[in-house]
């Protein structure tokens, strides 16, 4: 890793996620890997087992998350952008302001939990999730919905108990 920039270099990333893996399966001389600011544009992440592994203010640009495994990892704040996140696995990922503007999220699992909330994405990751979100819902919800979409949003259940605040 250079000092000047917090680069790493991919053989570097492998002997940490080698020592991550350890640390999972509760070997000695296993470690967590805390990838924290560090700076792995273009790294192929490809079919990775990165549970639990801590990516706070990393710049993950253009990085290769294919099938990944990405339950419990913390994105905060990570720049994300144009990486490809193709069928990997969001479970209890936090993603609070975490820049997914043109990552490719085609077949991922999207976390629906608070640390997802906050996540900047651009119109076309926009549009992928609405449209999910309008295929489920109820038929007799339409009219509803079209009328006030906010205040249809805001009848979200952790809304009306004073969990999550009121989308405005």
């Amino acid at each position: 890793m250079t000092d000047k920039d917090n680069t790493m270099e991919q053989d570097e990333l492998e002997k940490i996620l080698k020592s991550h893996r350890e640390w999972l399966l509760g070997s000695t001389g296993g470690r967590r890997a805390d990838l924290t600011s560090v700076t792995l544009t273009h790294a192929d992440l490809r079919n990775a087992y990165l549970t639990h592994v801590n990516f706070t203010n990393a710049n993950l640009t253009n990085a290769d998350f294919t099938h990944a495994d990405l339950k419990n990892v913390d994105f905060t704040s990570a720049d994300l952008r144009d990486s490809i996140l193709k069928y990997v696995d969001f479970t209890n990922a936090n993603l609070t302001n975490v820049d997914l503007r043109g990552a490719d999220l085609d077949f991922a699992s999207w976390p629906l939990w608070c640390g997802s909330l906050k996540v900047k994405v651009d119109s076309r990751i926009a549009k992928q999730l609405m449209y999910h979100a309008l295929a489920v819902l109820p038929a007799e919800d339409m009219d509803e919905f079209l009328a006030d979409p906010v205040k249809y949003a805001n009848g979200f259940h952790r809304v009306i108990s004073g969990n999550l605040e009121k989308i405005t």
